[in-house]
């Protein structure tokens, strides 16, 4: 293997330093979400090529679980919404409490952000945290299919090109 330029090193050096903040945050997100995280949220202009290769080389990857990755193909394209709130994908997953089992059922998809590291004290405690995660998922999580913006942006900018239609109409 070659070895790296020293302006290399040099230039690397942020861009590695901030995944690895991200990452501390966020252990399940891979170099596609760390990437928009960093293009999007931080500004900061980075190839993703580049976030994989530094990912991989300092070993913050995730690691794929092959016994969870399903083995259906579908036959028709994926529904596609054409304004906010149309369509909506859910989850379950149970929780285990001081108090016992709970049944969770989330109209997202990151449940491992939640649910992966964390003990329960209660369903009082689990229901306070998971409003604050939906706070922050609608507010704050950049989503491919939306083009890396926000549920909440994606909303906004719907109202504002309707209103803009409408008014010209």
């Amino acid at each position: 293997m070659r070895k790296k330029s020293y302006s290399v090193a040099l230039r690397n050096e942020y861009v590695l330093k901030r995944i690895k903040e991200i990452k501390g945050d966020h252990p399940f997100w891979g170099y596609r979400r760390v990437w928009a995280y960093l293009r999007y949220i931080d500004g900061l202009i980075v190839n993703k090529k580049r976030v994989y290769r530094l990912m991989r080389e300092h070993n913050l990857t995730v690691k794929p679980n092959h016994r969870l990755i399903a083995k259906r193909v579908s036959d028709r394209p994926k529904p596609r919404a054409d304004k906010p709130k149309q369509w909506w994908g859910i989850d379950m997953t149970k929780v285990l409490t001081n108090t016992g089992w709970v049944y969770v059922v989330i109209v997202l998809e990151m449940k491992e952000e939640l649910f992966g590291l964390r003990e329960w004290e209660s369903e009082r405690e689990l229901s306070r945290e998971l409003d604050k995660w939906v706070e922050y998922y609608n507010r704050n999580y950049l989503h491919s299919a939306l083009g890396y913006r926000s549920p909440v942006q994606v909303e906004m900018d719907y109202y504002k090109n309707n209103r803009q239609h409408s008014s010209a109409a």
